[in-house]
């Protein structure tokens, strides 16, 4: 994520093709690529040299958009895309000659590994809160931030019914690597958000060492609680309404929200009675 560059790489079949061992990925990942992501805007299938991944929307389901760009983006940028619910998506197809694992994200990359997740809503809502700490920060802090997103969310380990699972998109669209992950070969350590930030991100190969966490969910919530450890002199929140990002500075800001919510809490509250008249008839 460091600069944007334009790549272009031929057309390769068996990419597209490939079936990933069903024991390897976490069962949020399975159950996405079964269920959910049944739908024609992801047919590779011819996949011709030089296509354009469409732009792709889930608004009905997470609210997010795939959104192409030409390469790699700067990690602020990229974290700030996810803070408006939008994911900047590679174009190209890794080479014919070396199908099974990519240094650079390309469509198998963005189509098997993310995609599947964009459309939870509880993954998409955590995508998204990392992308709103982000804003604002300190470049150390979007690189501690941007480190600890690559070692989850793009190389993430987890347990799943005493069994290592992976959910890392980096690993779930590159066979190779997923292989060599979870052998016995590979370094695997426990995630903790400030030991990770720590470590140096590798794009070029295979890394040096992977990150487990106990669970999915405790993965995502050891993010969330380095995410509020970001320091900033403002606050902020997502208007779902006008898909824009509000600054709250003043308890004024956060009185208007609260206002809102307030709103919205009568109307769940008049639904409420409404049912339980029903069950109690």
């Amino acid at each position: 994520m460091n600069e944007t560059k334009q790549s272009c790489r031929p057309y390769v079949h068996s990419a597209n093709k490939a079936q990933r061992n069903v024991t390897y990925p976490c069962c949020q990942n399975l159950k996405k690529v079964q269920t959910k992501v049944q739908t024609p805007d992801l047919d590779l299938d011819p996949c011709p040299a030089g296509t354009v991944v469409p732009v792709l929307d889930f608004s009905e389901r997470t609210g997010f958009q795939l959104r192409p760009v030409a390469g790699y983006l700067s990690a602020r940028d990229f974290l700030a895309g996810l803070a408006f619910r939008l994911f900047h998506c590679t174009q190209y197809i890794r080479h014919s000659s070396d199908p099974l694992y990519t240094p650079e994200p390309d469509c198998c990359h963005e189509l098997l590994g993310h995609v599947p997740f964009l459309a939870d809503k509880n993954f998409a809502l955590f995508s998204q809160e990392i992308g709103l700490a982000s804003l604002g920060a300190s470049e150390e802090e979007i690189n501690k931030l941007a480190t600890c997103y690559f070692f989850t969310v793009e190389f993430g380990l987890c347990m799943q019914n005493g069994q290592t699972r992976a959910y890392g998109a980096g690993l779930l669209s590159s066979i190779g690597e997923l292989k060599h992950a979870l052998s016995p070969n590979a370094k695997v350590l426990p995630f903790h958000p400030d030991v990770t930030s720590k470590q140096t991100c590798i794009i070029t190969t295979y890394q040096d060492v992977y990150f487990i966490s106990k669970s999915f969910e405790e993965a995502k919530h050891q993010m969330r609680e380095f995410a509020a450890t970001i320091k900033r002199p403002f606050e902020v929140r997502y208007d779902p309404y006008t898909s824009s990002v509000e600054v709250l500075i003043s308890p004024h800001d956060v009185c208007k929200v609260i206002e809102s919510i307030r709103d919205e809490l009568t109307v769940l509250t008049h639904v409420l009675s409404k049912l339980q008249c029903r069950v109690d008839k």
